[in-house]
């Protein structure tokens, strides 16, 4: 009994270890900075985008992001980041033949709450705001006209993600961003993987 006793103790003992070291070694205080690539999803269709059935129109594809950071804590982080988001392109065959591209870009400010666990790994949450630049370039065949409009807006983001240390100063991941987009704009999601470098 006693030398059950004995190893359930240095069971949890060294349990408690393990988890207390992988903290130390899953977070890193610190700067630091990465490259996201994706599929980046607006969410486009025809009703919508105010498109009639005779469109065709794409509304996802490659999207990239590259970031900055800084962690205070094992547990909290803020990050400054500029997405390119999948352009989408449009043909539409009626009255008047319309193509046209509508691209999108967004600078984020975000806070990251990251929940270290064995070894190497940290899953995380992101809440904050994007200043989404929208572009839109309309030609119309008939007229040899070419109509552009831009818009700038504020949107609120949250996101999650799972990443693993493969070095001291290296991690490797993925992530899903939420975009939350006002009036009759779709949303935008991003489901990226992420590579992470840390100078602490």
């Amino acid at each position: 009994m006693l030398r059950l006793s004995h190893w359930i103790n240095t069971l949890i003992i060294s349990s408690a270890c393990l988890v207390y070291s992988g903290v130390l070694l899953a977070a890193s205080d610190g700067f630091y900075t990465g490259l996201q690539a994706g599929l980046a999803d607006t969410h486009y269709s025809n009703v919508r985008a105010g498109l009639n059935n005779t469109t065709k129109i794409s509304d996802n594809g490659l999207g990239k992001r590259a970031f900055f950071g800084y962690q205070f804590t094992p547990h909290w982080a803020t990050e400054i980041g500029y997405t390119h988001y999948r352009e989408n392109r449009f043909v539409t065959m009626n009255d008047t033949t319309q193509t046209g591209v509508l691209k999108q870009s967004s600078i984020e400010l975000v806070g990251k709450y990251l929940w270290p666990f064995l070894q190497t790994w940290n899953a995380y949450g992101t809440l904050g705001v994007a200043s989404l630049r929208t572009k839109t370039n309309v030609a119309l065949a008939e007229q040899s006209t070419r109509l552009n409009a831009r818009t700038h807006r504020a949107h609120l983001l949250w996101g999650a993600g799972l990443a693993h240390d493969i070095t001291e100063h290296t991690a490797l991941g993925v992530n899903w961003t939420h975009l939350r987009k006002r009036a009759n704009v779709p949303d935008l999601d991003f489901y990226a993987a992420t590579l992470a470098y840390h100078f602490g």
